[in-house]
């Protein structure tokens, strides 16, 4: 991976990395350049967060992700880790 900041303020502008992707009709494995951009930096708990981050695959933009509200260190029920009985209790 690879970071690149902001010139101005210093803050995380984007991340460059590659993946390797198996193509499924000719189990050709290719390497694809991904890279995300950070837009819209909010201070959230002291914690500098983008609130927007857009997604390229080989230069051509695949997403974007728009937060509207980020929470830090928020308590999570145990429930939420608990093994199930049986694999149709998860539905």
């Amino acid at each position: 991976m690879e970071y690149e900041f902001a010139a101005t303020d210093g803050t995380p502008a984007k991340v460059l990395y590659k993946r390797k992707l198996k193509n499924p009709d000719t189990d050709e494995v290719v390497e694809v350049a991904e890279e995300d951009r950070l837009f819209k930096h909010v201070s959230v708990d002291g914690v500098l967060t983008p609130f927007i981050i857009d997604h390229f695959r080989n230069g051509v933009q695949t997403s974007r992700i728009n937060y509207e509200s980020v929470e830090y260190n928020k308590p999570l029920p145990d429930t939420l880790f608990a093994k199930p009985a049986n694999i149709k209790a998860i539905k």
